[in-house]
């Protein structure tokens, strides 16, 4: 998913994938979403969301089927460095941390 976003480029296909999460669900429920962090190469954080038509990412594309899968949605959602460093402290792997720890600052 490519988003410009007060004049920043997010590119989910080009920009760094830091990690990722999802709540569980099967990826076929209405509520299944994941979050990605990301940074870009200017260093610009944010999370990527996808997921059902009840998830946090209806607040996205409103449920439009931008992958052919009927009703799932996408969101990207700028964030700072400091929520990045907050967002992987609470759901990545402390080994995943370590690995990225230069990274988000």
């Amino acid at each position: 998913m490519k988003r410009i976003v007060d004049y920043r480029v997010y590119d989910t296909d080009t920009d760094k994938k830091l990690g990722s999460w999802n709540n569980g669900k099967r990826p076929d429920a209405d509520a299944y979403y994941e979050e990605s962090l990301y940074v870009n190469p200017n260093g610009a954080y944010y999370i990527y969301i996808f997921g059902g038509p009840n998830s946090p990412a209806k607040l996205g594309w409103g449920g439009r089927a931008d992958f052919g899968i009927a009703g799932m949605g996408e969101l990207i959602e700028p964030i700072t460095k400091e929520l990045a460093r907050k967002w992987g402290q609470a759901v990545l792997p402390k080994s995943v941390l370590k690995t990225i720890g230069t990274s988000v600052r």
